[in-house]
């Protein structure tokens, strides 16, 4: 049996469009996991340092970028969107992942 040790904290955090999430703690590195091949758009703390990056394909069939958001602090947020490629076809809408202490 497998049981859940409560002193071992999480050192990544999944967002999904089938399952969001609004808030990571701080120290934690955020992966963004899609269905298809994407280019996103993010930025900090209302769209500022903004970067462009593509996903890329993981051995379970999605696509995947691993943002380094360890160092952000607690008040901070990244916001992002993502598009299709070779689609072009948007998210349709921006999200903000806050982070918590």
């Amino acid at each position: 049996m497998i049981r859940h040790d409560p002193t071992v904290e999480a050192r990544r955090a999944i967002w999904a469009p089938h399952a969001p999430i609004g808030d990571i703690k701080a120290g934690v590195s955020l992966i963004i996991v899609l269905p298809a091949p994407a280019n996103v758009h993010y930025g900090f703390d209302g769209w500022q340092n903004v970067t462009d990056a593509t996903t890329t394909p993981n051995a379970l069939g999605v696509h995947v970028l691993h943002l380094d958001t360890s160092k952000l602090k607690p008040g901070q947020r990244l916001d992002f969107t993502y598009w299709g490629v070779p689609s072009g076809a948007s998210a349709g809408q921006d999200y903000r992942i806050s982070i918590g202490a």
